[in-house]
Parts: C-alpha cells; sequence; structure tokens
C-alpha cells in the first residue's frame, strides 16, 4: 500500500509595521492564515510491501513514489526555406508524477508519460491565404512539418523563436499529454479481457504535478482509473482526471483511512498560519507510526518530500 500527499506551498504570512522604523524598530505581526507562495509539493512513503501469511509484509524499502519527469520542446530545424528535422530543445523544464497501486502498471504508464514528455515537437499548420498557426504535438500525432518537408518552402520571417514560439507549451497541453500516455498505457487491458480482480490488481491512481511553463501558475491534477463494460461484455480501462484547488491536496493510496483527517491537517495549518507542507510531513510521520503499531506495515520510512518551484524538482529525505 502507499500514502502520497500533494498540494500547494503555504507558508505563514506576516505583516510588518515601518512607522517607527527611522528609530530603528519594527513589528513583525503574523497573519490570520498562511499564504500561498509558487510552488507544489509531494510528500510519500517509500516502502513496498506483499501479501503474507499474516497479511502484509514490506518488501523494499526506499521505491520512489514520487517521479521528476522533463519536459522537452524540440524546435524545428531549417536550412534555407526546408524543414530538416528536430535538432535543439526551444523549452525545458520538469514535472512530477506521484503514483499509488500496482508497481507494474505505474512503471509502464510512467514510461510512456516520460516518452511522451520529452519528445514534444513544434509543428506548423498551414491555413490558405494567411499565417498558419504553431502548435506543441505529440511525436506520436500526424506532424505537417515532416509530411510535407520534400516540398514546402517556408518564408523568412516565419519560424522565428521570440516571435513564434513563446507561450505556446501550457499546462494544458502537458495535462492533456499525461492524460493520453495514460489511457494509451490502459487500452492494451482490453485485449486480455479483464475481470473484476484483475482490474483490482492493475489499479493506480496518479497525482500530476506542474508549473505552466507559459504563465508560470502551478497546477495539481488527480488521475483515477475507472472501468466500463463495452458492447461485447469486456471491460474498457480509462482514467478520469480532477484537478485539485490550492486549498485542498491530493490523497493517494490509503486515502479511506487518513484522507479526512488529512483535510482536518489541511485546514488548520492554512486557517492558522502554519507551514502546510511541514505539517503534513509531521502527520505521515504519525500514520506510519500508527500503521506500524498495528503490524499491518502497509506504509513505511523514510519520507521523501519533493518540491517543485520554477519548472524545477528538489529532492528531500525525512528520516
Amino acid at each position: 500500500m502507499t500514502l502520497v500527499i500533494s498540494g500547494y506551498i503555504h507558508r505563514p504570512g506576516f505583516t510588518y509595521d515601518y512607522s517607527n522604523v527611522l528609530e530603528g524598530n519594527f513589528v513583525k505581526e503574523p497573519k490570520d492564515k498562511s499564504e500561498r507562495e509558487p510552488g507544489l509539493f509531494s510528500i510519500a512513503d517509500s516502502v513496498i510491501t506483499t501479501v503474507g501469511g499474516g497479511g502484509r509484509v514490506p518488501l523494499l524499502k526506499g521505491f520512489k513514489k514520487i517521479v521528476n519527469i522533463p519536459i522537452k520542446l524540440w524546435q524545428p530545424y531549417l536550412v534555407g526555406p526546408h524543414f530538416r528535422g528536430y535538432k535543439s530543445i526551444f523549452q525545458e523544464c520538469e514535472c512530477f508524477v506521484s503514483f499509488a497501486g500496482s508497481t507494474l502498471t505505474s512503471q509502464h504508464v510512467i514510461n510512456l508519460i516520460s516518452n511522451h514528455l520529452s519528445l514534444l515537437r513544434i509543428d506548423y499548420r498551414s491555413k490558405p491565404l494567411e499565417k498558419g498557426d504553431f502548435i506543441v504535438i505529440k511525436n506520436c500525432e500526424y506532424n505537417e512539418l515532416e509530411a510535407t518537408a520534400n516540398y514546402s518552402h517556408h518564408s523568412d520571417d516565419l519560424f522565428l523563436p521570440e516571435q513564434d514560439y513563446q507561450g505556446i507549451l501550457t499546462a494544458d497541453v502537458v495535462v492533456d499529454v499525461v492524460e493520453h500516455s495514460i489511457n494509451t498505457a490502459l487500452k492494451s487491458a482490453k485485449e486480455f479481457r479483464l475481470s473484476e480482480e484483475a482490474f483490482n490488481e492493475m489499479y493506480t491512481e496518479f497525482t500530476l504535478g506542474l508549473t505552466c511553463p507559459s504563465t508560470g501558475k502551478d497546477f495539481l491534477y488527480h488521475f483515477q482509473m475507472d472501468k466500463r463494460l463495452n458492447a461485447e461484455g469486456v471491460y474498457e480501462v480509462y482514467v478520469n482526471k480532477q484537478y485539485i484547488p490550492e486549498n485542498a491536496v491530493s490523497v493517494i493510496g490509503m486515502r479511506n483511512t487518513f484522507g479526512d483527517r488529512i483535510e482536518k491537517v489541511v485546514e488548520r495549518a492554512i486557517n492558522n498560519n502554519l507551514n502546510l507542507c511541514d505539517e503534513l510531513v509531521a502527520f505521515m510521520d504519525v500514520a506510519i507510526d500508527e500503521v506500524d503499531r498495528d503490524g499491518s506495515f502497509e506504509i513505511g520510512k523514510p519520507i521523501v518530500v519533493k518540491t517543485l518551484v520554477n519548472g524545477t524538482v528538489v529532492k528531500k529525505l525525512v528520516k
């Protein structure tokens, strides 16, 4: 089992009175509520368990349940008016994906997400009698530049990065690519006529944290697997996504056990001007101790904390 908590950075806020600063004195007062600051965090346990004769037992510790994923946008390479492929990166940053559930399913999904996000490309969609559009595409999509490379001649006033490429890589693009990657990974399950038991074995949840490369705004999404019976009586597996607002967190894994208590920690931290990430790390420590005392060992230390600020993921290990 797993417990991963992801959210937006909230830190204690203060007001300052500088009316007496000339006398070398100023007043610092805490605010009523903590302040939202740029960045995201994700907190996870790091134990992998297996089912033994007496229930779940630890199998591995130090397992990565929060994965840094590079986002790379490749720009067209032209020789004169002719497109000649993609040879350099126009824009690069990171996001994180955390997961809870089947390690096999998660690794397959993470691999697909990583491949897609590292191979994003700028394409040009032409229009009759007017300037076309520069868009971001996946490497598995139709690429007009590649399809027309043998006969197209492009104008000198196109393909100027500062003019044509700025702002086209957005959070919506990244979220759509991640959703596509998860659904692509799950599509193959249809071939094996999944039973209810098989669906439960492969069930996995994901949280995506990213900063929009265009606007700098932070976004957090929860992806949850679901299934439906098709006309052939076979389960089709797909994923639903949910946006997580700034005053909430994403909880995956042991949500039924700890979800309500985590919500109270979040509310208390924000309303009492506390550091939200620190409060949830402390809760994770308590939750692991409780599970240990119960003898289930479903989650365990070390606790891993990752933060995403300005498109860069930083890791901290909490023993």
